[in-house]
């Protein structure tokens, strides 16, 4: 079918009859002069025409009919396939082949839209046997016929014809522009949670390793080098969330959770951040509450929280002496919370106030110069606080300060006693018994996990990828399975796919820094029974733990003594030749000699089948850990490797790749 796009003034006409002289008299009224006739012309035919019809055709003084004229049925059906045609004038009776009730039921095969004229001196068929054989979209006129009433009747049946293509074309491109729109969200998505892994799972290492060296004994210098990595890491972890939420936000794909949650222990630790904090700045910080809690509260602690801390953060940011204080107060008569966030700084104007909550806006630019930020935490509180059913307010002065009004819905859970007991049996040593398998294909990352998970006496097992972790798991029964979902060979969904559908019924818990809502539905579809988001919450592990594992009396030092040691690598390897960081103990070594293992393979593979590229890769990788770990030899000779290959000079290369791969023997 041609649309209007195609033909987009003409009213293409197509004329069936048996009548040679009925068909020149279709050509009188609507051909000649190359299927166009000016106005003037028509009007000893047409008469008097509607308005809409006028107003349709009288651009240009010009109204545009073509017109085709065919003997039989048959004929007609071909050129109906070509497509094009706004109105048919079809003949009932056509002696000799097919009548007109069956030439109008093969074209409503081919087109559906096209306007039907039946013209017959006698109608042999019923209204509803006409209906029922080409449906709608036609209508008759009997022989002999006034010539005024045919071309009215073409003109509004063409215009009608025409005004259909128009809007199936504005719906195609409707529904064109849908796809993009859809592609374009999945993209964004998919950059979102592909940045969310990329820039969180080095946070991971670098926070859960802050967080174990912070338990061990430091001097001054170091507990302050501990503490600078750590407030960094946490800050570009804010930053990273500060981005997602506003982007889940404009895409309205925020959820807000409806659970208990305890507010004591969300205004304590308030208490216990800020009070640092403003120690830190110089200035007082002090929480007032004019209620007392008997009952835990409904409503999403988490992002209630989030919006406190930014309230708070900013106050103490821009607040340089005096007070910021926490306020919180019921309005029975309205059944609502309040949270009120004051400080004694520096203030805003009028304009900036207008502003505020819109996303990246501060004060004024010296205040990002001056303070840093964003401008992304008030819009992203904002949004919270509308979505989770209240409303936020400030009111400020110039030079004097400001205060943030939150306000939320009150709505009671639980008996509040219930909770602390249970919160402090959440906080009592925990000694766990089981066997859990971790795929975690990131070095670093498998320590620092292993380590996690033996802490609670836990024998602890750790293979790399997914197609690793089903051969272990169809070979061993594990009561846990901690799967990073995105590793070489196989990804944790595949891997869990596989498990599944082998009806392989052991928990899998997903670990993923993809913190995007359709990631998270994509694990529970492939199989997952939960998650854990990276950085590993030790707390959010400690509960998986515990809904998996099963408790034990051993103490969990000696469980974890107990617990199958690592590969060792035979023979007894070399001792490094140079000083090692303290921090890489037996297990770090005992990794670096089992990847150089795997890196010795690879580049002699590599080496043996002249692929430079690889041969480079691979010295590139052996390069860059080998001093680190005592053995400033191997990483000389992959810069002389690297050098050389970059240079052309793979002659001189030989020898070196066969010195090097025999000192990775040695290791």
């Amino acid at each position: 079918m041609t649309t209007v796009e195609n033909s987009p003034a003409a009213i293409r006409i197509l004329a069936i009859d048996d009548d040679q002289s009925v068909l020149d008299s279709y050509n009188i009224l609507f051909g000649g002069g190359g299927g166009k006739r000016k106005r003037n012309d028509l009007d000893e035919l047409t008469g008097l025409i509607s308005s809409s019809t006028e107003s349709t055709t009288k651009g240009g003084g010009v109204i545009d009919f073509e017109l085709d004229r065919v003997t039989s049925g048959e004929k007609g059906l071909e050129r109906v396939k070509e497509g094009g045609y706004g109105v048919i004038l079809l003949d009932m009776r056509m002696p000799g082949g097919w009548d007109g009730m069956e030439t109008a039921r093969r074209i409503r095969e081919v087109d559906t839209l096209v306007r039907i004229i039946l013209i017959t001196a006698f109608m042999d068929h019923t209204l509803e046997e006409l209906r029922e054989a080409i449906g709608v979209n036609f209508a008759y006129i009997q022989k002999p016929f006034d010539r005024n009433e045919l071309v009215q009747l073409v003109l509004l049946l063409g215009n009608d014809w025409k005004r259909e293509q128009q809007l199936i074309e504005a719906e195609k491109v409707m529904a064109d522009a849908a796809r993009e729109a859809e592609r374009a969200n999945k993209a964004k998505d998919d950059f979102l949670a592909s940045m969310s892994h990329e820039l969180r799972t080095p946070l991971t290492s670098l926070l859960g390793n802050c967080e174990l060296m912070s338990e061990g004994e430091l001097d001054g210098a170091q507990q302050g080098l501990l503490t600078s990595m750590e407030v960094s890491g946490k800050s570009l972890l804010y930053l990273i969330n500060d981005i997602l939420d506003s982007s889940k936000i404009e895409a309205g794909l925020f959820d807000i959770d409806e659970v208990e949650y305890n507010p004591i222990q969300l205004i304590e630790e308030l208490r216990l951040i800020f009070s640092s904090r403003a120690a830190e700045s110089g200035i007082r910080f002090n929480i007032y509450s004019e209620v007392t809690f008997s009952h835990l509260l409904l409503g999403d602690g988490r992002r209630l929280s989030q919006v406190l801390i930014n309230l708070l953060s900013n106050a103490v940011k821009f607040t340089e002496e005096g007070e910021v204080s926490l306020s919180v107060q019921f309005d029975d008569s309205r059944k609502q919370v309040r949270f009120t966030v004051a400080d004694s700084g520096i203030g805003m104007n009028d304009e900036a106030l207008s502003k505020i909550f819109k996303p990246f806006e501060q004060a004024n630019r010296s205040i990002s110069g001056r303070f840093g930020g964003t401008g992304l935490g008030l819009h992203i509180s904002w949004n919270l606080t509308k979505l989770m059913g209240g409303t936020i307010d400030v009111s400020s002065e110039e030079g004097k300060g400001s205060s943030f009004i939150v306000e939320l819905p009150l709505r009671e859970g639980g008996v509040l006693q219930q909770t602390e007991l249970e919160q402090r049996k959440q906080q009592a040593p925990l000694n766990l018994s089981g066997r859990v398998l971790i795929a975690e294909d990131t070095p670093e990352l498998q320590v620092l996990e292993r380590r996690m998970v033996e802490a609670y006496g836990v024998s602890v097992e750790v293979v790399n990828n997914g197609q690793k972790a089903v051969e272990q798991v169809l070979k061993h029964e594990y009561d846990l399975v901690l799967m990073d979902m995105q590793m070489p060979v196989m990804g944790g969904i595949e891997a869990t796919q596989q498990l599944r559908k082998l009806n392989v019924s052991v928990p899998i818990v997903a670990l993923t820094a993809n913190v995007m809502q359709k990631q998270r539905e994509q694990f529970f579809a492939a199989g997952c029974d939960g998650f854990l988001s990276k950085p590993i919450d030790r707390s959010s592990l400690r509960t998986i733990l515990q809904q998996y594992l099963s408790e034990s009396v051993e103490p969990a030092a000696l469980a974890s003594q107990s617990a199958e040691p690592a590969a060792v690598v035979s023979p007894p390897p070399a001792e490094p030749v140079a000083r090692v960081d303290p921090m890489i103990d037996d297990e770090l070594m005992a990794l670096f000699r089992d990847r150089s293992a795997i890196l010795r393979k690879e580049l002699m593979a590599a080496f043996e089948s002249a692929d430079w590229k690889q041969v480079s890769h691979a010295a590139h990788t052996i390069k860059g850990s080998g001093a680190s770990f005592g053995f400033p030899q191997l990483t000389d000779l992959g810069r002389q490797i690297q050098d050389g290959i970059t240079a052309g000079k793979f002659e001189e290369v030989a020898p070196i790749v066969e010195q090097l791969n025999s000192e990775m023997l040695n290791i």
